[in-house]
């Protein structure tokens, strides 16, 4: 018993030296030790150049002021780091038993630069510092419980500056952050930021079990509830609103609806389980099941999406439903998905998508549809007020150059053959029914391939009033420059896209198409110039939809075809006879060989030609008036129109009296033939010129005068 109590007073006698020594002991005395060791520990000088204090009782305390770490040899400014103040009060007995305690923390006035040297070399790249790998317990587990516990806090004034050659600076900065800790044992957080000059604002409560989080960001409002337990996260979050958000991002038409994230995501060592995670954007929702390997990124996941109505993406969307499904996969080298379903309204498209291989990706799609109608998407606009057509104004004068760009559509820079030839691909596509706003296709199908710089694409349909189409482009880009060949033919072919739904079939002018184009260069200009071959097309008789005409073929041949027609303003339908053009390529030279639309109170011819070597224009019509139907030619304000100018700036304007005008024009040999022998003056008392104009451009024998 007297040993035991002898011990117990030694003992006893040495706690309270230890005790009496590190409560007297001055800690600031080792000031120069502690700045050596981290120096040495980061390769970079490190200084606290103010008032260090270390009290290790009765509860551990350090602060530190004027504290600076050296920047990277290669940087202009000589700390990377600032520190104005920082301190720590921590409970003594939890630095032996996690997690630690932090009863108090200060720290603000705070600088830290990140930066990048023209070697792309980083600041924060210490030489002298040790990789630390995880634990076998974080990697078994997957993650680890926080080793600080933090009660209160009050940070203020911390700055992030990035700097990257030839770039401007970049500073986030934090303006404040308080923590205090309540009597129910939650983290009451509140704070200010700046990002990049946009205002943030945050504050809410956190604790072992669950964080209620509100922020701003700019006009953005953030809101979030998370429930922890055993490693999962139970989330619901909600960004106000998406056109807000497009606001902030300089991105228009974004529907002024909430975006919305809940659901389970469950930590499972290395992977992420998501179970029911649903985005949502107002009543559309994304919904995914599934895992992603956090050390691989490679993802296994079911999607499902569910639209019940599209105006909630954007009004600009028809009111359809769309659901779809798809399994998705990511790899290092594989994305797919396989297989997918969609539909929207009455349309279906099914099969499989997939992105295979880096160095030479394989693009892969297989898809099919019993009904894709894109009417709803393609609605008729309102007619807007049009200007005299019958009348356009003269050409305004050519504006100087601004460079090759904009001067010319084929531009000079060389095609990037090496691109071409670094994917390949395997599309097959078909569909039973493509139904458009005023005609519809069957049995179409589009076939693509792409192999060691060979591409191909096959396309065919056949109308739905009639007809058939087929196409075949095939580029080669195996060489030095490419190849291409174009080839389409359209036989009995009734689309009714200048007729609309409301003219009965037998009313829809039958059309043909045939084109044969070769071209070969080693950039867009190139080709351009050396374009051989014919594009033939005519059209029998029928009804047309003037304002169609227009709207489906832009506002240059509206206008065209308004100054042509005297009467497109003032009726809704014309009745065409036939319609026939031909164009006759050689090295780069368009010329028309033969220009007629013969209508039931009108006949045009026209002639010119277009060089793609030079990008000029030249092309003029002339208009009379068919006898015996009641047209005189003062309805017409000239019966002569060009257009001329270049592909990039073409201008439609007016040629009073007939003459030829300068440039192109003045080699047309094909169709000014027309106007300018005499056959304008015979025409008007013909009753048809179709089959002549036929036989003049070799679709048909010639009956002879």
């Amino acid at each position: 018993m007297k040993i035991i109590k002898i011990l117990g007073a030694v003992i006893g006698a040495i706690v309270v030296i230890a005790v009496l020594f590190l409560s007297l002991t001055d800690f600031s005395k080792y000031k120069p030790d502690i700045e050596a060791a981290v120096s040495e520990a980061t390769g970079r000088e490190f200084r606290i150049n103010g008032d260090l204090q270390i009290k290790p009782l009765p509860s551990p305390f350090v602060q530190m002021e004027g504290v600076t770490l050296a920047n990277a040899p290669w940087a202009d400014d000589a700390n990377m780091v600032e520190v104005g103040h920082v301190s720590a009060r921590v409970g003594l007995w939890s630095l032996l038993f996690q997690p630690v305690v932090v009863h108090d923390f200060q720290l603000r006035d705070v600088t830290v630069l990140v930066e990048t040297s023209e070697n792309d070399e980083s600041n924060w790249d210490f030489d002298n510092a040790a990789e630390e790998s995880p634990t076998d317990e974080e990697e078994a587990s997957g993650s680890v419980e926080s080793p600080i516990f933090l009660r209160n806090a009050e940070i203020s004034n911390i700055n992030v500056v990035f700097k990257k050659p030839d770039s401007d600076d970049m500073s986030v900065g934090l303006e404040s952050l308080t923590v205090v800790t309540n009597d129910a044992e939650q983290q009451e957080i509140d704070g200010a930021a700046d990002f990049l000059g946009t205002p943030i604002t945050f504050n809410g409560t956190v604790d072992d079990s669950l964080s209620d989080i509100n922020a701003t960001f700019g006009n953005i409002q953030y809101r979030s509830v998370t429930e922890y337990s055993s490693g999962e996260a139970v989330v619901d979050i909600t960004l106000s609103s998406l056109s807000d958000i497009g606001d902030t991002m300089e991105i228009s038409s974004l529907p002024a609806e909430d975006l919305t994230l809940t659901g389970d995501i469950a930590l499972r060592g290395d992977n992420v389980v998501l179970t029911d995670l649903a985005i949502g954007v107002g009543t559309a929702k994304l919904i995914v099941n599934g895992d992603v390997d956090g050390a691989t990124t490679a993802a296994n996941l079911d999607l499902v999406i569910d639209v019940p109505s599209m105006t909630v993406l954007s009004p600009d969307l028809p009111d359809l439903a769309l659901t779809g499904s798809a399994t998705l996969k990511h790899t290092d080298t594989l994305i797919s998905l396989d297989p997918f379903e969609l539909a929207f309204g009455e349309s279906d498209l099914s099969g499989s998508f997939s992105v295979d291989g880096l160095e030479v990706p394989e693009i892969t799609l297989t898809a099919q549809s019993s009904l894709l109608d894109m009417g709803p998407f393609t609605a008729e606009e309102e007619a807007e007020p049009a200007e005299d057509q019958t009348a356009p104004a003269e050409a305004a004068p050519a504006e100087a150059d601004s460079g090759e760009d904009a001067r010319y559509v084929f531009k000079e820079r060389p095609l990037n053959l090496e691109a071409l030839r670094g994917f390949r691909a395997d599309i097959n596509v078909t569909v039973d029914r493509m139904q458009g706003r005023t005609t519809y296709l069957e049995d179409f199908s589009f076939v693509a391939t792409a192999d060691d710089g060979v591409m191909k694409l096959d396309n065919s349909f056949v109308g739905g009033r009639g007809g058939s189409y087929e196409n075949h482009v095939e580029l080669d880009a195996s060489g030095s420059s490419a190849d291409l060949q174009l080839k389409a033919l359209a036989s009995d072919l009734r689309l009714g896209l200048f007729s609309g739904s409301e003219i009965p079939d037998d009313q829809v002018p039958v059309s043909d198409l045939n084109l044969d184009i070769t071209a070969s260069g080693s950039s867009p200009r190139q080709m351009a110039s050396s374009v051989n071959g014919r594009v033939l097309f005519t059209q029998g008789p029928g009804r047309v939809k003037n304002d169609l005409i227009g709207r489906i073929s832009g506002d240059l041949i509206g206008q065209i075809f308004g100054a042509l027609n005297p009467f497109a303003k003032e009726e809704e339908f014309s009745n065409w006879e036939c319609s026939i053009f031909a164009l006759d390529f050689e090295t780069g030279v368009g010329e028309i060989t033969g220009f007629l639309l013969q209508g039931e109170k009108i006949m045009v011819v026209g002639g010119g030609d277009i060089d793609l070597n030079t990008e000029k224009i030249g092309i003029e019509f002339n208009t009379k008036p068919r006898e015996g139907v009641g047209v005189s030619a003062d309805m017409f304000v000239t019966p002569f129109v060009s257009v001329s100018g270049t592909l990039a700036k073409p201008g439609v304007g007016l040629n009073p009296k007939g003459v030829l005008l300068e440039g192109g024009l003045a080699v047309a040999t094909g169709g000014l033939s027309f106007l300018y022998k005499g056959f304008m003056d015979r025409a008007t008392a013909n009753a048809d010129q179709c089959e002549k104009t036929l036989a003049e451009i070799g679709v048909i024998e010639s009956g002879g005068e």
